[in-house]
């Protein structure tokens, strides 16, 4: 900056200079590099990292931790809060400081990481992420980091990544909240089997993104729940499955010149095929399914094709009701896809914060049982306990199985956006026959 340049220690300093050069002395004695008083540990307090991509996510969980604090029984008071933290109070007087650390990518991951859990005071959770090749890169850093070390490791807190596998990378300390890709495959398959003359399909288009672990999870989910439904289904994978080019690359929203034709190869086997329903199953992430549907949609022959050619479309969670409610009127082919919220037609809670609020209730429960200092291990304890002993702060037990899902877990159900409908139309587990349309937010 302009002006003149301070020299520590010179005898040219003056009153002001000597006076700013000790301040600084000071706190690198007594506070270190870059620190401040206010970011010191207190003795006692409970460290959880939260490791998000987006301050959009942060937001999303801090409303969720917010929500643990308020209500006839809160389960503690937030005590501070500022950008990229949250103190919060149990109701036995633990404080427990949640931080977000955005890492760009899974090499930052691992580097905080494998300085956090070698820090005086470890974290005794870590929170995340949103997809499944971050939180899988999360997990394989605690397993390294955790072998040889005498006792366990911080616990894995997995709110939104749903690859099956994924709990196998860091077994044992990896607990998921929300559904997996096969629970969720299995919702659209059985929901789709029990509707009113439902014959199921003749044969089966998966378009797969072969370089996104996520994409490619989930369309052996819904390979494995198809051919136990519908044996008699012919199941192919398009054949742009082999290109080397991830779909999440394009983020305009609109399809690329791969998505388009794609799409053209996908009707050619429809119209080409034997009579009968043709389902294109599109296990991808949420850009690149929204930009499926376009191109599937702009490459359709008609409305109604007279030799007796249908085609569904079928999605993972990616595919909300925000989303579907942006095609109505314009598809014209039936989309279905899976939600874990337990009533979307009635309104209440996002299921986004409903399953944050679940993560950091979980912890402020555990961090609060027995008399000792909270370690990790107590905390699992917690986790593992009995479905008839668990608690169940936001309407849905917190058990867990020793794997690491979830005990009982079989809330959500369906949405459904058909050619002729005006809206959306959800459908909840176990009761597939009983359609309530929904609006989505923000929507008349």
């Amino acid at each position: 900056m302009d002006g003149r340049t301070i020299h520590v220690g010179s005898i040219y300093l003056g009153g002001f200079g000597l006076v700013l050069g000790l301040a600084m002395l000071y706190t690198l004695v007594f506070e270190g590099i870059g620190g401040c008083a206010t970011t010191r540990q207190p003795e006692g307090q409970v460290e959880v990292s939260v490791l998000y991509l987006e301050r959009s996510e942060w937001r999303i969980f801090a409303r969720g931790a917010k929500l643990c604090c308020e209500g006839s029984r809160p389960m503690g008071r937030v005590v501070a809060e500022e950008d990229d933290t949250l103190l919060i109070e149990t109701t036995r007087g633990r404080r427990v400081r949640f931080m977000w650390r955005g890492v760009r990518g899974e090499g930052q991951a691992r580097e905080v990481l494998h300085d956090q859990v070698r820090m005086a005071n470890p974290p005794i959770a870590i929170i995340g992420s949103s997809n499944t090749v971050l939180t899988s890169a999360i997990a394989g850093q605690l397993r390294l980091d955790g072998e040889g070390r005498p006792g366990g490791g911080p616990l894995l807190l997995v709110p939104w990544a749903t690859s099956v596998s994924l709990l196998d990378l860091y077994p044992g300390r990896t607990f998921r909240f929300c559904a997996n890709n096969h629970h969720e495959a299995a919702m659209v398959v059985d929901c789709l089997k029990a509707q009113p003359g439902a014959v199921g399909p003749s044969r089966v288009v998966m378009v797969v993104d072969p370089l996104d672990p996520y994409s490619i999870d989930l369309a052996q989910c819904f390979k494995q729940e198809i051919g136990r439904a519908f044996p008699k289904a012919t199941i192919e994978e398009s054949d742009d499955t082999k290109s080397v080019q991830p779909r999440l690359s394009g983020r305009s929203g609109l399809p690329s010149a791969s998505d388009q034709q794609q799409a053209r190869e996908v009707w050619r086997r429809v119209t080409d095929g034997p009579k009968g329903e043709t389902w294109v199953v599109l296990p991808l992430q949420n850009n690149p399914a929204r930009r499926m549907l376009v191109a599937l949609n702009g490459a359709a022959p008609g409305r109604q094709d007279p030799q007796g050619h249908h085609l569904t479309v079928l999605c993972g969670d990616a595919i909300g009701e925000t989303t579907l409610s942006a095609f109505i009127h314009q598809l014209v082919f039936p989309v279905w896809s899976v939600t874990t919220a337990s009533n979307p037609a009635e309104g209440g809670l996002d299921e986004d914060v409903h399953e944050q609020a679940e993560v950091v209730a979980a912890l402020l429960i555990g961090i609060d049982q027995g008399d000792g200092r909270p370690t990790p291990d107590s905390l699992r304890e917690t986790l593992l306990r009995p479905v008839d002993k668990a608690p169940s702060p936001f309407g849905r037990s917190l058990a867990f199985m020793p794997g690491g899902e979830r005990q009982g877990f079989s809330s959500g159900g369906t949405f459904s956006l058909l050619p002729e409908s005006t809206g959306v139309v959800f459908r909840a587990t176990g009761r597939w026959n009983e359609p309530r349309p929904i609006n989505a937010p923000g929507l008349p």
